[in-house]
């Protein structure tokens, strides 16, 4: 009898001991998916501010359908990028032709060189003629979008490596500038296109060149 009785004692125990264990995974794995979410979730958008000035402002980095603030984190689903709005205004006192606005992921340096992707407003000229092409001037805005297609190719790029959903830090920096002259800016430098070859620029220094 006391054995009967110890067998349906030690059955109960061995029961409520894979319950627990039971429990013991579920609460974990809801806590990690939790903690996992919650870490994807946030994202942060930083600038790249060079030591001499930009023909260029970031004025306003916009989600959709919602302002975001440089350097602050903020919550952001699996395709967060998409949709992204960036408003810039020349500050320069020539017309712009072309801007590269660069999307850069630092967290990309776990797999090799840092990925960096370019958001594009007009053309970059490859010739000395001057067109009638797309200018912003003096104190105009322009806003550059993620949009649809935008989003695919920026997927493309970066799932070679990575997936966007994994990414939780976005820097950007101004890349090559080109003027309605065919003077250039990059990286706190001036250039000046090439008479000899129009797809080459050189290197005028820190002082914007008169032509």
């Amino acid at each position: 009898m006391n054995s009967l009785r110890n067998f349906r004692i030690a059955k109960r125990s061995i029961s409520f001991g894979i319950l627990a264990v039971l429990l013991g995974i579920g609460v974990a794995e809801t806590t990690l998916a939790w903690y996992k979410k919650s870490i994807q979730s946030q994202k942060k958008i930083e600038q790249f501010k060079g030591i001499r000035p930009e023909p260029l402002q970031l004025i306003e980095i916009r989600d959709k359908d919602k302002p975001l603030t440089l350097s602050k984190s903020f919550k952001g689903e699996d395709e967060w990028l998409k949709g992204m709005e960036f408003k810039l205004k020349n500050v320069f006192t020539k017309d712009i032709i072309y801007i590269e606005l660069y999307l850069n992921f630092p967290e990309t340096t776990s797999s090799g060189n840092e990925m960096a992707f370019p958001l594009r407003f007009g053309k970059n000229p490859e010739t000395n003629e001057i067109k009638e092409v797309p200018a912003l001037k003096p104190s105009e805005e322009i806003t550059l979008k993620v949009d649809g297609d935008t989003f695919s190719r920026l997927n493309q790029f970066l799932e070679k490596r990575h997936l966007i959903s994994s990414l939780t830090l976005l820097r950007v920096d101004f890349g090559f500038v080109v003027f309605s002259d065919h003077t250039a800016w990059q990286a706190g430098n001036y250039y000046t296109q090439d008479p000899v070859n129009p797809r080459h620029f050189i290197n005028a220094g820190e002082i914007p060149p008169n032509n």
